[in-house]
């Protein structure tokens, strides 16, 4: 991993954060492994119900990050508010990240991840998410995987745990621009959004294939694995979307971009122009190959312009 970081030309600074969050990621594998999963009986600050692991993957990661030279600060989406370990101006970077995204589904075993978002300075408050420097997700399957995104490339690594170290696989090559698989999130938006619906319809009726299983880790990572694919989970009036910026969007929009996605919140800009206003934003977003996601945002502004 270390050598690939060297070759993409990488600072020192910002490859002693990757690996230090790559050794988090397989810590958490392991802590993942041995845990029973269990109510925490308490909330986080998004009103969301806490899962023992939640806590303790949070809690972990936030130590390793503590002791990496190169990281100023952090937050994450168990503990949205800010962290600074080093309030020097010379250390370069921040954190934020989501330690255990799609714990809604971690009970059926279903594979869940991690998200890591890699910004310059101690805030990503009022810079645009294609501020990022990089951004890494694991996912935990019956394989530990590791995917690094920085400017202009992504790399896909195994972890190969017998000797605690970090395969190469493979550098992703550019996502066709027309989907073959799509996966929608929050449906029940399509009962107040007709563009969405009628998307959903044309899709099935097309005959594209489903590939969804709830969690935002596997249901992106599959368009990079399989070479196409879009993501699509919007925002309705009743059904309001829990994903964050800064934790989940943000990170995920930066590695998709790097491979050929297009990315938006459905307005028809780049998610990647989003600035971000406090680490509490949410937002809906569509990712994937770019046919697609522009059809989509097409299909969004005509049927809101006509009022259907």
């Amino acid at each position: 991993m270390e050598q690939w970081l060297k070759e993409r030309g990488t600072s020192t600074e910002l490859r002693s954060v990757i690996i230090t969050i790559a050794s988090s990621c397989a810590g958490v594998r392991d802590l993942l492994a041995r845990s029973l999963v269990k109510g925490a009986d308490k909330s986080n600050q998004f009103d969301d119900e806490q899962l023992n692991v939640d806590i303790s993957t949070d809690t972990l990661i936030s130590q390793n990050l503590r002791k990496c030279e190169s990281v100023a600060a952090w937050a994450s989406e168990e503990t949205p508010t800010i962290t600074v370990s080093r309030p020097s101006a010379r250390v370069p970077h921040f954190v934020a990240y989501d330690p255990l995204d799609g714990s809604s589904i971690i009970d059926t075993n279903f594979a869940v991840g991690s998200i890591f978002g890699i910004w310059p300075g101690q805030t990503p408050v009022g810079q645009r998410v294609g501020n990022m420097v990089a951004s890494v997700v694991a996912s935990y399957g019956p394989r530990c995987i590791v995917f690094v995104a920085v400017k202009g490339a992504v790399a896909e690594f195994h972890l190969l745990p017998e000797i605690k170290a970090w395969h190469l696989v493979r550098q992703i090559p550019p996502v066709a621009a027309k989907a073959k698989i799509f996966s929608p999130g929050n449906l029940r938006a399509s009962t107040e959004l007709p563009w969405y619906k009628v998307l959903l319809e044309d899709y099935m009726q097309r005959k594209v294939t489903l590939r969804y299983t709830g969690g935002m880790v596997p249901d992106i990572l599959q368009i990079f694995i399989k070479g196409s694919g879009i993501f699509i989970t919007p925002s309705s009036p009743s059904f309001k979307m829990k994903l964050r910026v800064c934790f989940e969007c943000g990170p995920m929009a930066f590695m998709a971009e790097q491979v050929g996605c297009a990315t938006t919140e459905a307005d028809g800009n780049s998610y990647l122009e989003r600035v971000v206003s406090t680490t509490n934003d949410r937002s809906g977003i569509i990712v994937g190959s770019k046919e697609d996601v522009e059809r989509a945002v097409k299909l969004s502004h005509q049927m809101i312009a006509s009022k259907i």
